[in-house]
């Protein structure tokens, strides 16, 4: 009897323990695929060209060659030079936020806005990007950086003047990419960091050592970066490095075709990558709240990065346009991604796909 009695409660036990968890609900399912709204002309967006985004507080932020626009989650605030003196041009170059403040660069010049005010920082000439970090400010120009006021260019020892973004770390050091290689600038003094090149001299191809000797840049021809958890993401056209830009370089890279030397003639050959990276040209980054994952705009769609797998976008997040995609932006749980013509996709509730416990 007792036996019987015994088994009966094990029994229970085990149906409970199937059905629940242990003793608890079990944790919510991960959804297969994720809804996608569209917002254009016809759901308020004034430009659906759209080069730019960007976040701060809760308010989205895109960048056109039409103006600027913010959106609070029901209407879209338009800013111009019709209505806002302080904005340079209608033409945003750039759009970076760095300590609760919106950096915009424009074709005439660069400002800064904290929330509640814009504040002029650099007039009358083009700024390809701008940032700042405390009293100190920086802006890139077709001349090279000005911080403070002071030009640093090429013979300073900057890489290049064909500055792409700028940034500055948790150490207060400033990063500055450019179409050929990225450069450091720290106590009044620059650094160069560029990866192994290739140059043709004569009729032969020969190969340009990094600089520093162990850089793995996998391109010099930098579009953009973010500080990603202890360092920095870089998007490269020749793939994604995450890096600390010291001795740790870990690089991402799809089949691709480089510059080689075959029985006398230099040619396009076919070099296999060494991920899912869905293509090598990247043009924009963002992560998520905590760098849980890594969202990444290539120019054949968009890769997200959790730990060291690429997901199946096509599965997650289906009808997302592969080519086209400008910027993309982190907001709360969502994924903002603009377009170059079909105006900002959002996709909702991304952050289902983070563990509870990375989330801690």
């Amino acid at each position: 009897m007792r036996i019987r009695t015994f088994a009966f409660v094990f029994l229970s036990i085990c149906v409970l323990v199937n059905f629940t968890g242990c003793f608890g609900q079990k944790g919510k399912t991960k959804p297969e695929s994720f809804s996608i709204e569209r917002f254009t002309n016809a759901k308020g967006l004034p430009c659906e060209e759209i080069t730019h985004l960007a976040v701060l507080g809760e308010k989205i932020w895109a960048g056109s060659q039409k103006g600027l626009f913010a959106f609070d989650g029901v209407n879209w605030e338009i800013h111009s030079e019709k209505n806002n003196n302080i904005l340079g041009s209608d033409e945003i170059l750039d759009l970076q936020v760095l300590d609760n403040k919106l950096y915009i660069s424009t074709d005439s010049g660069a400002c800064s806005y904290d929330g509640s005010n814009f504040r002029s920082l650099f007039t009358s000439r083009r700024a390809c990007a701008s940032v700042g970090k405390g009293s100190e400010f920086a802006v890139g120009t077709a001349s090279g950086i000005v911080v403070n006021g002071k030009t640093y260019g090429k013979s300073s020892g900057l890489t290049s003047t064909e500055i792409t973004k700028m940034l500055y770390d948790k150490k207060g050091r400033l990063w500055i990419s450019t179409r050929e290689g990225m450069s450091c600038y720290s106590a009044g003094m620059l650094k160069t960091y560029k990866g192994l090149g290739k140059e043709l001299a004569g009729s032969s191809l020969i190969d340009v050592p990094p600089k520093p000797a162990n850089c793995r840049l996998p391109n010099n021809n930098i579009k953009s970066m973010i500080l990603f958890k202890d360092g920095l993401a870089i998007a490269t056209v020749g793939g994604l490095c995450i890096t600390d830009m010291d001795n740790n370089y870990e690089v991402y890279t799809a089949d691709h075709t480089d510059w080689a030397q075959i029985n006398g003639k230099i040619v396009d050959a076919p070099v296999a990558g060494n991920s899912k990276i869905p293509g090598n040209k990247i043009s924009a980054l963002t992560a998520s709240t905590n760098d849980e994952l890594l969202f990444v705009i290539t120019d054949k769609g968009l890769g997200i990065l959790k730990e060291k797998e690429w997901l199946d976008v096509d599965k997650l997040i289906p009808g997302l346009p592969k080519t086209g995609l400008t910027d993309v932006a982190w907001c709360k749980d969502d994924l903002w991604i603009s377009s170059a013509e079909e105006g900002i996709f959002k996709v909702k509730g991304l952050s289902a796909l983070i563990d509870a416990d990375e989330k801690k």
